[in-house]
């Protein structure tokens, strides 16, 4: 992505550089939820002290009394029992900012505001600043027909990173999703392999309003990103997906090509339970299964969820051989029920539900015998 990481502390990483570096963030990162301008921070310890500090900033460089604004508050502190509360605080001091001798003040729009100010409270300490993306980041721009519960589209990228997807598929190495419902692990890691920038379809952003945004240094970073994807549509690319479910294969199919097309992605109808590994090229030693498999509170079923983890481990450990596997499911009984020895268990949140996902390098050695 081209930008410098300064800190990371919990859920965010802090870098430093010309606004074409969060520019880029937007454009580039696959992972990111948002991308946060800073403006001022600050401890606080009441509600007038959260107004005084949000005065502290220069609001009429970044908006018109004639433009709509929205503030994400984020955070609980002394005075400040809820949100809501929170965000009328840094409003008022936006709007007794730059209102004007006649009285026009910015309004709150909660759908398309022409500016978004972020304001996060942790302990005492409050940060302020300018939402660049707007709608969240895993919002790629382009239509997604879904079913159940998908994953979100940076969670999937991260999964497929640490199972360093990136390095396999330079190598030629096919990516499979046994069970891949809408496509959100194909489409991610076709976009990945051919180095198309995951923001490149997005229209509106966050900056897109602001009064400091600088057109011709976006023009030209998306200039870049396309010619990135033009050339990454060259390299190889070797995808499978499956599902048991004709509804999920048609929505994964049109998701994927209006993600980016079809090409080298190879989806079909079937069960888990008949799986097997695509060909190899011969140039490749190994290759990524990754899949979201139905779990407790996505599956009415627990009974049939822990039958079909139980296939899953069955699946990996008598086919796929030499292979790695990344799985995301909920800790406990269906993680258990997999019955393979994870070499990597990371705490992750799958929207409400804390998920583990499970990284497995599969034995090259055959099994005698399935798990019960």
């Amino acid at each position: 992505m081209g930008v410098g990481v300064d800190a990371v502390g919990r859920g965010v990483v802090y870098f430093v550089g010309k606004l074409q570096a969060g520019y880029r963030a937007c454009l580039y990162s696959r992972i990111a939820s948002r991308v946060i301008l800073r403006l001022e921070r600050g401890r606080v310890d009441s509600p007038e002290a959260i107004y005084a500090l949000a005065s502290e900033v220069d609001w009429a460089t970044h908006l018109d009394a004639s433009q709509s604004i929205l503030v994400d508050f984020v955070g609980r502190g002394k005075g400040i029992s809820n949100a809501v509360f929170g965000a009328q605080k840094v409003k008022d001091a936006i709007v007794d900012a730059v209102r004007t001798p006649s009285g026009a003040r910015p309004d709150v729009d909660f759908d398309r505001p022409d500016v978004r100010i972020s304001a996060h409270l942790n302990r005492g300490s409050l940060t302020l600043g300018i939402d660049l993306s707007g709608q969240a980041l895993h919002r790629r721009g382009h239509g997604r027909q879904a079913q159940g519960a998908p994953l979100k589209e940076n969670l999937a990228a991260a999964i497929l990173w640490m199972g360093r997807w990136p390095d396999l598929a330079k190598a030629g190495a096919p990516l499979f999703d046994p069970m891949c419902g809408s496509g959100t692990f194909l489409k991610e890691g076709l976009g990945i392999a051919q180095d198309r920038a995951p923001g490149l379809a997005r229209q509106r952003w966050g900056f897109s309003n602001w009064k400091a945004h600088e057109p011709e240094v976006w023009a030209q970073l998306r200039q870049e990103a396309q010619e990135k994807s033009r050339a990454g549509r060259k390299n190889p690319v070797r995808i499978f997906g499956r599902d048991s479910d004709s509804r999920a294969i048609a929505n994964a199919e049109e998701n994927i090509r209006q993600a980016g097309g079809l090409d080298g992605v190879s989806l079909e109808k079937g069960l888990l339970s008949a799986s097997s590994p695509p060909p190899l090229s011969g140039l490749e030693t190994e290759g990524l299964l990754v899949c979201n498999p139905p779990y407790g509170r996505r599956l009415e079923d627990e009974e049939g969820a822990l039958a079909l983890h139980r296939e899953l481990g069955n699946v990996l450990r008598r086919r796929f051989l030499g292979w790695r596997a990344m799985v995301i499911t909920e800790q406990g009984p269906m993680a258990k029920a997999i019955g393979l020895k994870a070499s990597q268990r990371v705490p992750v949140f799958n929207g409400p539900i804390e998920c583990r996902v499970l990284e497995y390098g599969i034995s090259r050695k055959k099994v005698a015998r399935d798990q019960g």
